[in-house]
C-alpha cells in the first residue's frame, strides 16, 4: 500500500490535478454518506455501502475492475486506527475525505480508459459515448486491465495524474448521464445534484 502512495499518489502532478476537483469530489463524498446498519445519524465518513453506490452510479465495475477490486480499493485506503474502541464505525469502517481521494486514485489506476488516439480510431467523440456504447455491447475498444494490473504487471507508461484526470471526467459524466435528463451535462449541475442529495438525506 505504501508503495502505491510513494510511487504513484504523492507527487506534484497529483496535487495540481486534485486542486481543481476538490469541490465536486467533496460534494460526491458528502452526498453518499449513509446511516450505520443499526440506524442513527449518518456516518461522518463514507461507508463501504456509500463507496459501492458511487461505483455503481458511475458504472465503474465491469469485467476488468470487478467488485472485488472495488472493495480492495476501499479497504486499502482506510485510515489506520490505533484505538478501535473510540468511534469505531466512523474511524475504522469509513473513508475520510482524504481516504476517499486515495480510493478513487486506486480505482483510476486499476481501470484503463481509452486514450484520445483510441477514441479517434474507433470514431467516438467523447469517452462517455464510448462508455455507453460499451455498456450496450460495443467492443471496438476492448476493456482491458491497466498495464500494471495485467498478468505481466508492466509498469504503467502513464502517470496517475494523467489517468485520473480522464477517468474522473468519465465518472462525473456517467453519474449524471440519464436518457431522461433534458439539461446537457455540466460539472456545476452535477455538483448541485449532489448537494441536493446530501440535504435530502439529512443529518
Amino acid at each position: 500500500r505504501d508503495a502505491f502512495r510513494i510511487n504513484r499518489l504523492y507527487n506534484e502532478g497529483m496535487d495540481n490535478l486534485l486542486q481543481g476537483h476538490v469541490q465536486i469530489l467533496t460534494a460526491i463524498w458528502k452526498a453518499h454518506r449513509t446511516r450505520p446498519p443499526g440506524g442513527g445519524l449518518r456516518t461522518k465518513g463514507l461507508s463501504l455501502q456509500g463507496w459501492l453506490d458511487i461505483m455503481s452510479k458511475a458504472n465503474c465495475i465491469d469485467e476488468v475492475y470487478t467488485l472485488q477490486e472495488s472493495r480492495l480499493a476501499f479497504l486499502w485506503s482506510r485510515m489506520h486506527v490505533s484505538d478501535e474502541s473510540n468511534d469505531f464505525f466512523n474511524k475504522y469502517s469509513c473513508l475520510t475525505f482524504t481516504d476517499f481521494i486515495e480510493a478513487l486514485a486506486r480505482m483510476c489506476d486499476m481501470k484503463q480508459v481509452p486514450t484520445n488516439e483510441e477514441l479517434e480510431k474507433a470514431e467516438f467523440e467523447t469517452r462517455i459515448e464510448w462508455c455507453i456504447a460499451a455498456e450496450n455491447g460495443d467492443t471496438s475498444i476492448p476493456r482491458r486491465p491497466s498495464a500494471m494490473y495485467s498478468e505481466d504487471r508492466r509498469p504503467s507508461e502513464r502517470t496517475l495524474a494523467e489517468k485520473m484526470e480522464k477517468t474522473l471526467e468519465l465518472l462525473y459524466e456517467r453519474m449524471y448521464w440519464n436518457p431522461q435528463n433534458i439539461k446537457p451535462y455540466s460539472l456545476d449541475i452535477l455538483r448541485k445534484m449532489m448537494n441536493k442529495q446530501d440535504q435530502e438525506r439529512g443529518a
